[in-house]
């Protein structure tokens, strides 16, 4: 009498199920892919910042996250968790983040390239983009490229984060103005922009609503902070 292998039967269905996904892939068509991991991104990016079961829903274990001005690298599901989760203040809270402007985004095939301003409330450590550095209270207004590659099952591949460290370094006064250049004899300035970077990529228009946006955070994160010191005050810790 012949014996059944249970492991063998679901090898063999997963090996036919692999081979169905992979042929469908096939009738897929280029416009139909970049449709799909457009949609996807989108619900990426709509999900809350606080949430870090994101990384289990977007993310696998070959996932790997590179944030290249400050060579920080994340690599599988665990690690992700480590560096972006809210309650060790390593990424960047909804309530941190005072606005993003989309400046451009393309696809192609199954990687998404987004640029985009960021402005940032520089509240708490932020270790992928100020590894060492603790909050400083300043605004930063970041340009930033994100490309970012899918897999065939829409989980994030890669992900990689470019952007100007010194425009970064300025803004919280890391770098001087004027420095000493020893190629000239004599004090230079700097041949780096802080937040002027933003200026030949934006509109005045779109300037303005940076600027209205961030006020208005900032005003709703000092009221916030008021309410919880009153909050504490109120309580009898005797």
């Amino acid at each position: 009498m012949e014996v059944i292998n249970e492991n063998e039967i679901n090898n063999e269905k997963l090996i036919s199920y692999k081979k169905e996904k992979k042929e469908r892939r096939k009738e897929k068509t280029l416009a139909e892919i970049e449709n799909d991991v457009k949609k996807k991104w989108e619900e990426i990016k709509n999900c809350s910042r606080e949430d870090v079961d994101i990384a289990e829903k977007y993310y696998n274990e070959n996932s790997v996250i590179l944030y290249v001005p400050t060579s920080i690298k994340c690599e599988g599901i665990d690690d992700i968790i480590r560096v972006h989760s809210y309650k060790n203040h390593c990424g960047i809270s909804t309530k941190d983040l005072s606005s993003e402007v989309i400046i451009n985004t393309s696809v192609c095939g199954n990687t998404i390239t987004e640029e985009k301003i960021l402005t940032i409330l520089h509240s708490r450590p932020i270790q992928w983009l100020l590894p060492g550095v603790q909050a400083t209270g300043r605004r930063i207004v970041l340009p930033i490229v994100t490309i970012v590659s899918f897999d065939d099952d829409l989980y994030i591949k890669n992900k990689r984060l470019y952007w100007d460290q010194a425009c970064v370094l300025k803004q919280i006064g890391l770098i001087s103005t004027i420095s000493r250049c020893p190629y000239n004899g004599e004090d230079t300035e700097v041949p780096a922009k802080g937040v002027q970077q933003i200026d030949p990529l934006i509109s005045r228009e779109q300037l303005e609503d940076i600027n209205s946006l961030d006020i208005l955070n900032r005003c709703n994160l000092r009221r916030n902070s008021v309410e919880r010191f009153k909050d504490l005050r109120s309580v009898n810790i005797y």
